[in-house]
């Protein structure tokens, strides 16, 4: 038993410090962030909602699909714990991104609550290793959300207002080969 725990620690480690990137092939960010929302949603409080603005026509990144998809998690995770009360609202975006100083194109992430957000001092802290503002928790979800994201050449970054909610976006490039 310990063994898998062993190795489940150290992707993690790996997703953190953006390396550990162990198969590299087309995804559909969209579909990625719509399969894990089917999923989550069983786990959802009974008053929260999930709203989901998903574009359908955008390319594939290059990338490690398990990364990816416990990036997703992490974030949606982080959410569902920020609305944990009465009339909650998580909104997950997709979409495409351009960026107009260099014409190359870029994917973007975001999910967005309505739940109690951060103050200025959490927000800086946020992708720290260890850092939570939860009563139990190991903070390792944002530090391998920006692990990850830097490991496919992207970036994240979160806006959050105490009792107004949460926005994080992480945006990935979109290869030449896509």
């Amino acid at each position: 038993m310990w063994p898998l725990r062993a190795a489940s620690l150290a992707r993690r480690l790996l997703d953190y410090s953006g390396g550990g990137t162990e198969i590299e092939r087309p995804i559909d960010i969209s579909f990625i962030a719509d399969d894990v929302v089917g999923f989550m949603q069983t786990a959802m409080p009974p008053t929260a909602t999930f709203a989901n603005e998903l574009a359908l026509d955008v390319p594939p990144i290059e990338g490690d699909g398990r990364q990816i998809h416990q990036m997703v998690m992490n974030f949606i995770a982080n959410a569902m714990d920020a609305v944990d009360g009465d009339g909650g609202e998580i909104r997950v975006k997709t979409g495409l991104l351009e960026d107009i100083s260099t014409d190359d194109p870029s994917l973007y992430l975001e999910v967005n609550d309505n739940g109690y957000g951060m103050d200025a001092s959490a927000k800086a802290q946020a992708f720290g290793p260890c850092f939570t503002t939860k009563a139990v928790g190991r903070g390792l979800g944002l530090a391998a959300v920006e692990g990850i994201a830097r490991g496919h050449g992207g970036s994240v970054e979160v806006a959050s207002d105490l009792g107004v909610g949460t926005r994080v976006r992480v945006s990935l490039p979109v290869t030449s080969s896509s």
